[in-house]
């Protein structure tokens, strides 16, 4: 599979880790107490310099890779298109992000979002550059938004932004759980890997992953 010899999961524990505190901030946003979003800003800057340092971009690469073998794209689309073979590749990722040290909560939140991208997944088109400088533009906005956040966030578009850009996680996670080791097992259908970059690159750009609800400021306490 085009030589990759994967990526290892232990280099990116703080990227799985901060991606459980993300589950919290999607489905109970209005629990976050701004000293909470200031700490998980700092937590996810961190986790995503690491992530960059020790493969990622390899990891965007590899699956651009995948998507210009022709075979592999038909097989891919043949996967979206029958439910069952769909669902296998569902039990795949999440036994796969479990592997690479996501929760069973936060795997099974982030296969629930892949399921909803279904009719969304193209891989017929991976586009490495516009993946990576996508990711490149939310680790510099979280970084950037972690030097700036005060007690209390008086632009809530702002503020919508940067939870749009934090939950960009799930999708960084996702393309690295799926390059590490081959996807952990070694010998993961190239297909399958294709896919998981395919919705990892949808993920990234934000597709279906924060409601409008979201916009209230955290709370001071």
């Amino acid at each position: 599979m085009n030589g990759f010899s994967g990526i290892d999961p232990a280099y990116h524990r703080e990227l799985f880790r901060v991606t459980d505190r993300m589950r919290r901030l999607k489905t109970d946003p209005d629990s976050f107490t701004i000293q909470e979003y200031r700490n998980l800003l700092a937590e996810l800057c961190g986790s995503f310099r690491e992530s960059f340092d020790n493969g990622l971009a390899d990891a965007i690469n590899y699956g651009a890779g995948l998507s210009a073998n022709e075979g592999y794209r038909i097989e891919a689309q043949a996967i979206v298109r029958d439910m069952k073979a769909f669902s296998r590749f569902l039990d795949f990722e999440k036994e796969t992000l479990v592997a690479c040290g996501a929760s069973e909560e936060a795997a099974s939140d982030m296969v629930s979002e892949i399921a909803n991208l279904r009719e969304q997944i193209v891989v017929t088109h991976y586009d490495a550059d516009v993946v990576r400088e996508c990711a490149e533009r939310y680790r510099d906005g979280i970084c950037q938004a972690s030097k700036e956040v005060t007690e209390y966030v008086k632009n809530e578009q702002t503020l919508l932004k940067d939870k749009k850009r934090a939950l960009a996680t799930y999708g960084t996670a996702s393309i690295l759980a799926n390059a590490s080791g081959i996807a952990i097992t070694g010998g993961a259908a190239a297909p399958f890997l294709l896919l998981s970059s395919a919705i990892g690159g949808s993920m990234i750009f934000g597709r279906g992953i924060l409601p409008d609800r979201t916009q209230e400021p955290p709370r001071r306490h």
